[in-house]
């Protein structure tokens, strides 16, 4: 079987890795997560825009959303060309950890939710193993360096969660790819 791409376009990439810079610059970092709205394409998905959901229940190890408003929402941002594909939340580095997979709790997040899309997006202050399917690339913010590693997640309709490998959308030149540096 074939490993489904998830590619992410410019205007989408800016949004996403924003809100989760902000919500990782907030004292005692805190996960964030939002929408994304898309379509599907014949070998995967392609998200066109990321729309942060803010709530005040965030935390270190968590975002807590109301999950029936946060499903309303997204089936809300819904327009005739852009689809609601799925959700995303932060993993901040705590201790010098963070995770790039599904917790038991963002499977269960992700079974309940429509969108067959679910993206894990790591942030970190120094570069971490991802595995080689996701985005790897480092952000420069006011004098801080940040690495950040995108992992895709999509469901199949028996409920079945595969990996898919995450591409930037735009040009190579926006996206300061680390895969090379990693390996080496």
């Amino acid at each position: 079987m074939t490993t489904l791409r998830l590619r992410i376009g410019r205007q989408a990439l800016n949004s996403l890795t924003a809100h989760v810079t902000k919500g990782f610059e907030t004292y005692y970092k805190r996960e964030v997560g939002g929408h994304l709205l898309g379509y599907r394409s014949k070998d995967g998905f392609h998200v066109s825009r990321a729309i942060p959901y803010n709530t005040p229940y965030s935390c270190r190890t968590g975002w807590g959303i109301n999950q029936y408003n946060f499903r309303k929402k997204g089936l809300r941002l819904e327009t005739k060309r852009l689809k609601w594909i799925g959700t995303y939340h932060s993993h901040v580095e705590i201790n010098r950890t963070a995770s790039t997979g599904q917790s038991r709790k963002d499977k269960e997040a992700h079974l309940f939710f429509e969108g067959p899309v679910d993206i894990i997006f790591r942030i970190a202050t120094y570069r971490m193993r991802a595995p080689k399917v996701c985005l790897s690339y480092r952000n420069m913010q006011d004098s801080h360096v940040y690495y950040c590693d995108i992992c895709a997640y999509v469901k199949d309709p028996q409920g079945k969660i595969r990996i898919m490998t995450v591409e930037c959308g735009c040009r190579k030149t926006d996206c300061i790819c680390l895969r090379s540096l990693i390996s080496k």
